[in-house]
């Protein structure tokens, strides 16, 4: 696995856990004010009833609900223990996650709605006042959060196990054409040729079958002291090349007149076979026979080289 893609997975997977964090540790408190504004109170006092909730997965503590000092409150009931009234101040000692807690306040002296509620906050955080419950945001609840949490995680898994696949590819498909590779040069070397790993390389080796060369030997004849050999160009590629065919015989001689050991085909069409004839000073004490070396030129890619033999026991004697 690569440098790059360590660290896509740590960003990945560090960014699932500060969603689970952040989700976990975000804090949510509120308070709602109703009240009745008919009751068999005094027609100077009313009834408020306050529902503080928190809404956060942490707890809150220290909470004070300010009130406006331009009325009169008396705290009649509340739903647990912690709850007081400090002049205009309501006070929560403390709210576990996930949480409400409720009071029910006199009011006098005027009308009262969410507007007569200053401000909530706590020791950790302030909060929002809303109007009605209806109005007080619902948190993302467990399960959604599960659910992303999962897909979250099956994201990041999948990814792992695509890059492990990938990075698995780029190593077993190498060994795969290796082998074909290897396939192909052990056939060609049955047919007689060698040093031709440059061809099994290359993207022209893909349009011809295993046991085939573009260059071939098509007929060897004797004509007293040389060798005839006709050697053809087959291109079944979708472009051309350059081919040259020389030959040795493993002995040493001068230019010998008649004798034409090289040929140079500059351009063999595709689809197309071009024919050319060597003619070879052979002997009569040559017993390794005729090497021909070979290349050929694509018209992009680099130049493939490879080697034949013709045995001595294959040339005709004079």
């Amino acid at each position: 696995m690569s440098a790059f893609q360590q660290i896509l997975i740590g960003v990945a997977g560090g960014g699932v856990v500060a969603l689970l964090s952040w989700y976990l540790l975000l804090r949510r408190l509120n308070v709602v004010a109703r009240y009745y504004p008919h009751s068999q109170l005094g027609d100077d006092e009313l009834a408020v009833i306050f529902t503080v909730l928190n809404r956060g997965h942490r707890n809150e503590s220290d909470i004070a609900i300010e009130l406006d000092p331009k009325r009169q409150y008396a705290l009649v009931a509340h739903s647990s223990a912690g709850i007081t009234l400090d002049g205009c101040i309501l006070r929560v000692e403390r709210l576990p996650g996930a949480d409400d807690v409720g009071a029910i306040l006199l009011v006098g002296g005027g009308d009262f709605n969410d507007s007569n509620v200053l401000r909530i906050s706590s020791a950790q955080t302030k909060g929002r006042v809303f109007p009605k419950l209806e109005s007080v945001p619902q948190p993302p609840g467990y399960a959604a959060m599960a659910v992303v949490t999962i897909f979250g995680f099956l994201g990041l898994a999948g990814w792992i196990l695509i890059s492990i696949l990938q990075e698995a590819d780029s190593k077993v498909l190498p060994d795969v054409l290796r082998t074909a590779e290897s396939r192909r040069s052990e056939v060609l070397r049955h047919e007689g040729w060698k040093d031709i790993l440059s061809f099994s390389d290359s993207t022209l080796a893909d349009s011809y079958a295993l046991n085939e060369y573009p260059i071939s030997v098509r007929f060897v004849r004797r004509e007293g002291d040389f060798v005839v050999v006709e050697v053809s160009g087959t291109n079944r590629s979708n472009s051309p090349f350059e081919f040259t065919v020389s030959a040795s015989t493993f002995i040493q001689h001068t230019s010998i007149k008649g004798a034409e050991e090289y040929v140079n085909v500059p351009k063999v069409d595709p689809g197309s076979i071009q024919v050319r004839s060597l003619r070879i000073y052979y002997g009569d004490s040559n017993k390794k026979g005729v090497e021909l070396s070979t290349s050929i030129t694509p018209e992009q890619g680099s130049i493939i080289y490879a080697k034949a033999t013709i045995p001595a026991e294959v040339i005709p004697s004079k």
